[in-house]
């Protein structure tokens, strides 16, 4: 669906293309797709454009489907604790893409260990 988006714009007029109106309803049309694509596959954030990957609600969907999917996440995100620990919850192993304050966090490092073992203590700050 994003990738038809993507080829409907590029079939419009260039009046059409630099339409502020149709700019902003292509996005919207994209961010719904993106976010009904990252409910079911996390990984599908990794081809949405800056504006989409630093959209909250986004990433939220998409670590809670696959906690390694945060590595796609803008920095501020990475370091939003209701993120990371959406992330860690599903995989403790995504603790490693967390922002170094979070790591340190031992509510944090303690559900990456029950999530993802022992393993997760490496990344632990």
């Amino acid at each position: 669906a994003i990738e038809g988006n993507v080829k409907a714009r590029e079939n419009a007029s260039e009046e059409l293309r630099q339409d502020e109106d149709v700019k902003e309803a292509a996005l919207s049309s994209e961010r719904a797709a993106l976010l009904a694509a990252v409910k079911l596959d996390g990984y599908a954030l990794r081809s949405a454009c800056k504006r989409l990957r630093a959209d909250r609600e986004i990433i939220l969907a998409a670590v809670r489907q696959n906690g390694k999917v945060l590595v796609f996440a803008p920095e501020e995100l990475r370091n939003d604790r209701e993120v990371v620990m959406a992330a860690v919850k599903q995989n403790g192993k995504a603790l490693v893409f967390a922002h170094a304050d979070l790591k340190a966090d031992k509510e944090v490092v303690l559900e990456a260990v029950a999530q993802g073992g022992h393993v997760a203590l490496w990344h632990a700050a």
